[in-house]
């Protein structure tokens, strides 16, 4: 603490370093101590500094700095209260009919609808403004870094911050994780307690941060996870794969992969974490199909772009409309139909062209129409919503069912699905994974569709744990011990049939670095391949991945 000038014991803790940053000299000048010692470090390779370095494209200036949440943690400090009484103060001389009766105190909860809570979120959007304009100064003058910028990220996308995030970053990055832990006493230790639920019988499949985004700049996802130890993860691949690419997303990153430099070296001793991918076979499998379908363009863009709209004045002066939350989770399920986002929109403007209005602030905020939206975007009628079968979304690519936590995708190079239970059909694949809920998928390997290629991958992702870990009850909703690693999976056999072109095929059970460890009894017969997925195929290693390879027959052979 001293060494920021603030006479305390102890260290600085994360969430006030983030608190302070803005507003204290001295935390402020110690973060770019930092930043200057980070960016002049020069590569004895290339002669360029880190700030040099074009490679460095993006900079997000403080992880899940997004402030607001906590009024009581800003007011706790004379700094803030100095700035809010100084900005308060201009606005009731420039403004008095809309600042003489804001109270000078700062309000008990920013959530909140009220005027006084509404003044004190442009407040802190002006004050992220400023530190915006001081931080591009510093970088671009100062350092002469040109990497894109951007800030107020994270899980916290109040509406007060959209057009601070417009007028002075170059890209909107967000964040979202799916059952991720609340900790029962120790931060980031058991106990814990976490959601085991489908997370597809919410509809949209997660908790992306669709209206975060902005079609006047790119967006990110720096930060997403299906977490650990939710046994539905690994429909993970398929769900965010297909989003990143019906929304455009401009990149796409887990969080995290490792948490240090041993989980590198020795991943086989790596347990199985909330996060951490090199502890989670699972996870790691189901990136790969993630990769086929966002990274490869296995799958297409979808044709419909779908906006909400917000009047320019909303950020201008306080009312007593003005929410917290921008996500409109209500609207999430359009994101498998077509691209979401928001626009501003000044006095007398209007959408842009190519943008399709579905609903507008403040009027389908306090009233939530699903009926007119669900017809606008589907054209069937809304019976049912959100616990129904949804029509096929994304040109037909996709098919989502809420009711029954069901989601398929079918394209002509991946194809494949996740159920909670049961037999399931998806473009040329076909599998039962009877009472485990599973994802099964199939990639072509060769870049052509399935149905022509010679060399296929069929990932099937079923429950796994550490050894020993510990639940308090069936439901797995509490965690009382992590256990340690080898990772354990569900032991289960899934019959899948592919629709393939004839030859002589050969299916090996392969392990996660891709080897043949076993080949698979198999049988083509009527056009298609059959086999059984099995998680103890191989006795050393549980195995997801499956490769199929065809050794093309003469041509006489193809007859008889």
């Amino acid at each position: 603490w001293r060494d920021v000038g603030i006479d305390r014991d102890g260290l600085v803790g994360m969430g006030d370093f983030k608190n302070l940053v803005q507003v204290h000299e001295g935390v402020y000048s110690n973060y770019l101590a930092f930043a200057r010692n980070f960016l002049r470090h020069r590569n004895e390779f290339t002669g360029r500094t880190l700030a040099e370095e074009p490679a460095l494209a993006w900079i997000s200036l403080v992880n899940e700095g997004c402030l607001g949440r906590s009024t009581a943690a800003l007011e706790a400090w004379p700094e803030w209260r100095a700035v809010w009484n100084t900005w308060l103060e201009k606005k009731r001389r420039a403004e008095p009919e809309a600042y003489s009766d804001i109270p000078e105190a700062f309000p008990d909860n920013v959530m909140s609808a009220s005027r006084h809570a509404c003044a004190f979120k442009l407040f802190l959007a002006d004050t992220e403004s400023a530190f915006a304009t001081k931080m591009r100064r510093f970088l671009r003058d100062e350092m002469k870094c040109q990497a894109l910028l951007t800030n107020m990220n994270g899980v916290f996308y109040p509406i007060h911050t959209r057009e601070a995030r417009l007028k002075n970053y170059d890209y909107i990055d967000g964040h979202f994780y799916v059952d991720h832990p609340s900790f029962l006493g120790q931060n980031w230790k058991p106990p814990s307690s976490a959601g085991t639920r489908n997370p597809i019988t919410n509809v949209c499949g997660g908790n992306y941060p669709a209206l975060a985004r902005d079609y006047s700049r790119p967006f990110t996802v720096t930060e997403w996870n299906y977490c650990a130890p939710n046994p539905h993860r690994g429909c993970a691949g398929l769900l965010v794969g297909s989003a990143a690419v019906i929304q455009e997303w401009g990149g796409l990153w887990r969080f995290d992969f490792a948490g240090g430099h041993e989980q590198y070296t020795e991943p086989e001793k790596v347990a199985m974490g909330t996060f951490v991918m090199a502890g989670d076979p699972l996870m790691r499998a189901s990136d790969r199909t993630a990769m086929m379908l966002y990274l490869r363009g296995d799958m297409k863009s979808a044709e419909h772009s779908f906006a909400v709209e917000f009047p320019e004045r909303t950020f201008r002066i306080p009312t007593d409309e003005l929410p917290s939350e921008d996500t409109w989770h209500w609207l999430n399920w359009i994101t498998w139909y077509g691209r979401l986002g928001a626009s501003i929109i000044p006095e007398g403007g209007r959408l842009s062209d190519g943008l399709v209005k579905v609903a507008a602030y403040p009027e389908d905020y306090r009233q939530k129409d699903y009926a007119k939206v669900f017809r606008m975007v589907t054209g069937t009628d809304a019976d049912g919503f959100p616990s129904r079968t949804m029509p096929p979304a994304a040109n037909g690519q996709i098919r989502v069912d809420g009711r029954k936590g069901t989601f398929f995708v079918d394209t002509p190079r991946t194809c494949g699905g996740f159920v909670p239970e049961g037999a399931f059909e998806a473009g040329g694949l076909r599998a039962d994974v009877g009472k485990v809920a599973a994802s099964v998928t199939a990639s072509s390997l060769d870049l052509k569709p399935l149905a022509e290629s010679g060399r296929i991958l069929v990932t099937h992702l079923c429950d796994c744990v550490n050894t020993g870990i510990v639940f308090t009850d069936e439901s797995r909703r509490i965690l009382s011990q992590w256990g340690e690693a080898p990772q354990l999976v569900r032991k289960t056999k899934v019959p899948v049939s592919l629709a393939v072109k004839s030859g002589a095929w050969t299916v090996w059970a392969i392990d996660m670095d891709g080897r043949r460890m076993k080949t698979l009894m198999s049988k083509w017969e009527d056009g298609r391949l059959s086999f059984v997925c099995d998680t103890a195929a191989n006795p050393q290693q549980a195995t997801f991945h499956y490769e199929l390879v065809c050794k093309d027959l003469p041509f006489w052979r193809r007859w008889f």
